[in-house]
């Protein structure tokens, strides 16, 4: 099976140049990967973007999303990967664990947002400094 990424970047400070630098090298590494790594489909999966035909295997969504879109997202997703290098307490993986009403989703967390503290007992801490350490826990998530 295939692996889908759906990265939702809520736009923020656009008018702050390296903000805009930011996410003209994001545009570019997503348009990278999926020129690289996107699949075939015999049909378009309503709802997923594709590249003349292709499923891409990044879903960047550089825009708002309400509640409702959001909820939905963290339903269907198996695994959300917060990667923290500083924070507070961090809402995304709390929001995550309430959306999974009768799903099974991992939680990868870093150990420098503030819920790890709360959290490490269901979820899979990791130091998001450490690049194998991040591939590992992506892969004990995503074959739970």
């Amino acid at each position: 099976d295939k692996v889908v990424l759906v990265q939702v970047a809520v736009p923020s400070r656009e008018d702050v140049p390296e903000y805009k630098q930011l996410k003209d090298e994001t545009d570019e590494l997503v348009g990278r990967i999926n020129g690289a790594f996107a699949i075939s489909r015999d049909k378009n999966n309503e709802g997923v973007a594709t590249q003349l035909g292709r499923v891409a295997p990044v879903q960047y969504l550089y825009r708002s999303v309400d509640m409702d879109e959001l909820c939905a997202l963290y339903r269907v997703a198996s695994c959300c990967f917060v990667t923290s290098i500083r924070d507070g307490m961090n809402l995304v993986c709390l929001e995550y664990i309430a959306s999974q009403q009768g799903t099974c989703g991992s939680l990868i967390l870093s150990e420098f947002a503030g819920a790890a503290q709360s959290l490490c007992g269901g979820a899979i801490l990791i130091n998001p400094w450490n690049t194998d350490e991040m591939v590992d826990a992506l892969h004990t998530a995503m074959t739970m």
